[in-house]
């Protein structure tokens, strides 16, 4: 991959920076408030299950790429639990 996105605390980051730049890999950070899609979304991981258990989902009208399976999503896939999987 030309791009890549990988979530930490800053000293982790920093090392890892280091390194790639020590072997000629340009590295830049985002600006966000912490790692989304990771385990930095734990904290909240209780709430949001509420959240997500009370909705009521339906068969996607457009296909896509399931970002937990790499696979297309199919009628049973989206559920609470796909978008809890998809959070970490």
């Amino acid at each position: 991959p030309s791009q890549v996105v990988i979530s930490g605390n800053r000293q982790n980051l920093d090392e890892f920076s280091k390194t790639c730049k020590e072997s000629h890999i340009d590295t830049s950070f985002m600006k966000a408030s912490h790692g989304f899609h990771s385990r930095a979304m734990k904290p909240i991981i209780g709430a949001y299950e509420e959240v997500c258990k009370s909705i009521t989902y339906k068969k996607p009208k457009i296909t896509f790429v399931s970002s937990v399976t790499s696979n297309i999503a199919g009628e049973y896939d989206i559920d609470s639990s796909y978008w809890l999987r998809n959070t970490l």
